[in-house]
């Protein structure tokens, strides 16, 4: 079945966090990524699970940026905002966990490869409190990219962690970003990885759709 079902932060943490406002800016080795410029056109369509009993509908969201469709799961009673532009954010019952996604224009370098480089420091920039402790790859799509996991301690003593990736993809790159508080950020990062391994995009020529049973 889709992943298991699943704390509080104020909208001030949010922004301190950069998942309200404006994405950071990159260092001065230049910028990887450029904040999309339209609204990301969501909606939200409701599926019944096959060989289940009793389940909730499966809540599936496809949103466009031009030409390019994606869809993705969402975690079970996560709410969902797109109203800021280029950003979606979803949003735990109990609001102890946030993440966000986007889909950003990636700069090159003069060879015309990527600017993987920097993806780190946009990281760093974007959760400004935090140190890295850990790196590793995601992957989304049928596309994989780097990822960092940053944890710092709020002004109450509290430790908090959040998960930020960089997906390079034809459509541009989309950036992942998890918030969550240190006792239930293994459970938030199920969900992270959950909603990343059900994205999918229209690169083939057209959105093709992979059915959830109750078995899977």
């Amino acid at each position: 079945m889709w992943c298991p079902k699943l704390f509080s932060w104020s909208a001030g943490a949010l922004c301190a966090a950069g998942l309200l406002g404006n994405p950071a800016q990159a260092d001065e080795t230049g910028p990887a990524t450029t904040p999309a410029p339209a609204t990301l056109r969501t909606v939200i369509r409701s599926e019944e699970i096959p060989d289940t009993t009793n389940a909730k509908p499966l809540r599936r969201a496809f949103f466009s940026a031009g030409t390019n469709r994606f869809a993705f799961v969402v975690p079970e009673d996560f709410q969902l905002d797109a109203a800021i532009p280029g950003k979606i954010i979803l949003t735990s019952p109990d609001y102890f966990c946030f993440i966000t996604i986007q889909l950003v224009s990636a700069a090159t370098s003069e060879d015309g490869g990527m600017v993987i480089r920097s993806y780190r420091n946009q990281a760093l920039n974007e959760f400004p409190l935090g140190t890295i402790s850990n790196e590793f790859e995601l992957r989304a799509a049928n596309h994989s990219g780097p990822a960092y996991e940053l944890r710092w301690n709020n002004p109450s003593g509290a430790s908090q962690l959040a998960c930020a990736s960089y997906i390079p993809c034809q459509a541009g790159v989309l950036k992942f970003t998890l918030l969550s508080n240190a006792e239930h950020y293994s459970k938030n990062l199920t969900h992270f990885r959950c909603l990343l391994r059900s994205f999918q995009n229209n690169e083939s020529g057209k959105l093709e759709i992979i059915a959830v049973s109750g078995a899977s």
